[in-house]
């Protein structure tokens, strides 16, 4: 399908199909990340909308002579665009807080590194974490369910045609806040492990007042965390594999309030 050969009122409608797809695009965790170069995000775009702007039933869009009449459209394709993002980006904002966290506990608090993802710092276990979730999104196919969340996003909503209910508000708070429990889901055992691993250095501190605690302390620390980060992996991809198995529904959800 060559773009340039379609008639005015199908090439309009190509051109929010392809911002949309953008704007998806570029709000997820793996393709938006500014590693990626922008002759691949712009050239995987434009291939996503070549395929999936024929398997569309797209209704004839009124042909927008001025572009102040065009702003508001666009605008909403972007937005649309970014909340279907957003869903995803949640996932992995938890886990960047679960490592933040367990990082502080083990004494990694100022031991950041930069996080190519984001451009961000985040302390070596925020970063591990991230990258094995980012391995499991690829490893599931989960941007597979991102794709036809794509296609499915236009048989739901017709480009310019999204509304924002305060229904829609109240699923993206409740989904905001879920984050935090997904944090603590997967921080839980290494926190509560170097809780009372703290404890227990408290009490030897108390009796053996001839004791260096903080030269013990600090590689104590150090070594539980991260034996109770190889122990928890499992726990975290379990976790991990609920969250992606549910991103279907949660998408298709938002998609039937915007589009309602």
């Amino acid at each position: 399908m060559n773009p340039l050969q379609l008639p005015l009122h199908q090439f309009q409608s190509f051109i929010f199909v392809l911002i949309r797809v953008t704007a998806i695009l570029m709000a997820l965790p793996a393709f938006g990340s500014k590693t990626v170069p922008p002759v691949v995000k712009v050239g995987l775009s434009m291939l996503l909308t070549i395929l999936i702007f024929p398997t569309l039933q797209v209704a004839p869009l009124p042909i927008f002579s001025e572009t102040i009449s065009l702003i508001p459209a666009v605008l909403g394709e972007i937005a649309i665009g970014l909340l279907i993002g957003y869903m995803v980006q949640l996932i992995f904002a938890g886990i960047q807080v679960a490592g933040q966290m367990t990082g502080y506990q083990m004494g990694f608090g100022i031991v950041n590194v930069l996080d190519p993802q984001s451009n961000s710092q985040l302390s070596i276990i925020a970063l591990f974490q991230n990258l094995l979730a980012m391995l499991l999104f690829l490893a599931l196919n989960v941007h597979h369910i991102v794709i036809r969340a794509m296609a499915q996003s236009f048989r739901y909503i017709q480009s310019g045609a999204g509304h924002y209910p305060p229904a829609l508000v109240e699923q993206l708070i409740g989904a905001t806040g879920e984050l935090f429990v997904v944090a603590i889901k997967i921080g839980a055992p290494m926190m509560a492990v170097l809780l009372f691993t703290n404890i227990g250095m408290g009490m030897i501190a108390k009796t053996v007042p001839q004791m260096n605690v903080f030269i013990v302390a600090f590689p104590l620390q150090i070594g539980v965390g991260l034996i109770m980060l190889g122990l928890s992996l499992p726990t975290m991809v379990h976790i991990l594999q609920d969250l992606f198995g549910s991103l279907e529904a949660d998408i298709g959800r938002l998609l039937y309030l915007i589009a309602s």
